[in-house]
């Protein structure tokens, strides 16, 4: 945990799928220093990214 350290989303729906998308790659998706702000399309995003990952590292995709 970092000291005086905050984000904010844009709705429940981004939190979720930035915290889903932790959950699904644990250690590897990490927040870069000075985000403080998620939007609905960026938290998406990752989640879809890491979605692909975990497809492809678990062969679903070959």
């Amino acid at each position: 945990m970092i000291k005086d350290t905050y984000v904010q989303y844009q709705s429940r729906k981004a939190a979720k799928d930035l915290f889903d998308a932790m959950e699904l790659l644990p250690g590897r998706v990490k927040m870069e220093r000075d985000v403080h702000y998620i939007d609905d399309k960026t938290a998406a995003m990752n989640l879809h990214l890491v979605l692909m990952m975990a497809a492809l590292e678990d062969g679903l995709w070959q």
